[in-house]
């Protein structure tokens, strides 16, 4: 889902992650490992609240091109069932497509004095359509690969870690 207004950006997108037998994780647990995985990619105020982390980008003070470079701000919800861990996200976009928008439009004077109007107005179609819908498009799918890998590996973690302790206590309580 996308939101269009003029003081913001937003992406909404969502997955699940099939349990395949294994128990339910703990939300707050995948939030938790989540929140550690975006705070290695720059990611500010990261907040955990039981099953929902909410995060802001680093902006563009971030050197190279980073995950979370042209990302705002990001929410993701975590939700649990018998069998799949359902997966909700937002992405907002706001300042780069501010900074896009400025950019095209420039672009499209420059153009547009250089080599007349009709030049200009293809500069900026080309521009907004193919450079800055085609980069939100690979952040969009950079991000939910992203949280994908994050989320599938902290259950991969929760469920051996819930095996492992489960052992322990049942050889311990079969010493005593």
């Amino acid at each position: 889902m996308i939101k269009l207004s003029p003081l913001e950006v937003r992406f909404s997108s969502s997955f699940a992650v099939p349990l395949r037998g294994q128990p339910s994780p703990d939300t707050s647990e995948v939030a938790r490992a989540v929140s550690r995985a975006l705070t290695a990619r720059f990611a500010r105020n990261v907040v955990v609240s039981k099953d929902r982390v909410s995060f802001e980008g680093p902006g563009f003070a971030v050197p190279n091109w980073r995950l979370l470079a042209p990302v705002d701000a990001g929410e993701l919800t975590l939700a649990s069932d018998a069998d799949t861990l359902h997966v909700r996200y937002a992405l907002r976009y706001t300042r780069y497509t501010i900074l896009l928008v400025v950019g095209a439009l420039l672009l499209a004077i420059i153009v547009g004095l250089a080599a007349g109007l009709l030049m200009g107005l293809a500069a900026l179609v080309f521009f907004e359509l193919v450079v800055c819908f085609a980069n939100v498009q690979i952040s969009l799918g950079r991000m939910r690969d992203f949280f994908e890998v994050t989320v599938h590996k902290a259950v991969r973690e929760s469920g051996a870690g819930r095996l492992i302790s489960t052992l322990k206590c049942n050889t311990e309580s079969h010493r005593a």
